[in-house]
């Protein structure tokens, strides 16, 4: 399922560089270009997840291995998984950050979602980095911190189903 949600990440990417281009080619398609960075690593990282469920088989050569040795490398690929995860979350963030700037200049979508998704990309990118540096991330932190994020998030998704579908007239 991970992997479907990057190919519906790539589509978005390319439908909002679509949508935004005529706001800012450059910042729309560096915008697109922020996401599909964001997919290559995440579509890396979900490699170590591969390798977590190969382990935990523990068949063919890996029978040779003790349990506890098997264990610890299933760990091992679920933090890398993780770690990985957290360093494309900080790209996505700036993903975020730009399509906030080119929302709030377009003048056909509703400028608050632009601000939305400005606290969206300062929120993820807080968020990522956080959980990159520290060993021990306190959840009462994620929870005030990823709220707001997925309020501009879902906000813009529901708008752009329900009015954006059009083409926009600009100028």
């Amino acid at each position: 399922s991970w992997f479907l949600v990057i190919v519906g990440d790539m589509i978005r990417a390319w439908a909002l560089w679509i949508f935004f281009r005529e706001v800012n080619r450059s910042l729309a398609l560096l915008a697109a270009w922020f996401m599909l960075v964001h997919d290559a690593i995440f579509g890396s990282a979900l490699m170590n997840l591969v390798s977590a469920a190969l382990l935990s088989d523990g068949a063919g050569s890996l029978s040779a291995l003790g349990r506890e040795q098997l264990q610890s490398m299933v760990i091992h690929a679920l933090e890398k998984f993780n770690y990985g995860f957290e360093i494309g979350i900080f790209f996505f963030s700036f993903h975020l950050g730009i399509l906030g700037l080119l929302v709030f200049s377009s003048g056909y979508v509703p400028k608050v979602f632009g601000v939305l998704l400005f606290l969206s990309f300062l929120g993820y990118l807080l968020d990522s980095v956080v959980r990159i540096l520290l060993p021990v991330y306190p959840e009462m932190l994620w929870t005030i911190v990823m709220g707001p994020c997925l309020i501009g998030e879902l906000a813009l998704m529901v708008w752009l189903v329900i009015k954006g579908g059009k083409e926009p007239k600009v100028g």
